[in-house]
């Protein structure tokens, strides 16, 4: 039903809802911004995203914020740092937890299973962690891709 409803609207109404919908990131002034979405006036104390353009001439692996877009890394935005580390000693803390219930109630293969998936989102966010401090090689996010969404 919904699909019919947007294929009905005009093509300057679909484009108006997908930017309302997916490209409007908005940040504090001053901070390296993903989008190519525009700065409202109105808004005085926030800005969209905007960062240094596309460089093309430096491989993603040696990019920096400094010198790359965040459109060229894996995401258009940069991890936050607090709520990844919250979530990494959270399961972390959890394995211990685990760790206690399942010798005490000699739960052999389900303690495995569940030690083992604690310790893959414990990866994933220690690789999203690594990407706050640099988003654009390609390897803490395969390891975040591969670990915390499966």
């Amino acid at each position: 039903m919904a699909a019919l409803v947007f294929a009905n609207l005009s093509l300057q109404r679909q484009r108006d809802m997908f930017d309302r919908l997916f490209s409007k990131v908005v940040v504090r002034c001053g901070t390296y911004v993903t989008s190519h979405t525009r700065c409202r006036q109105s808004m005085s104390q926030t800005t969209t995203i905007y960062g240094p353009p596309v460089n093309t001439s430096i491989p993603n692996v040696d990019c920096t914020l400094q010198t790359c877009s965040l459109l060229q890394g894996p995401f258009t935005y940069v991890p936050s740092l607090g709520g990844n580390a919250f979530f990494a000693a959270l399961f972390g803390l959890l394995i211990a937890v685990q760790l206690i219930l399942g010798l005490y109630y000699r739960t052999v293969g389900f303690t495995i299973g569940m030690i083992t998936g604690l310790i893959l989102e414990m990866v994933g966010y220690a690789s999203r962690i690594a990407m706050h401090f640099n988003p654009f090689p390609s390897t803490p996010f395969l390891m975040y891709a591969e670990t915390v969404s499966r």
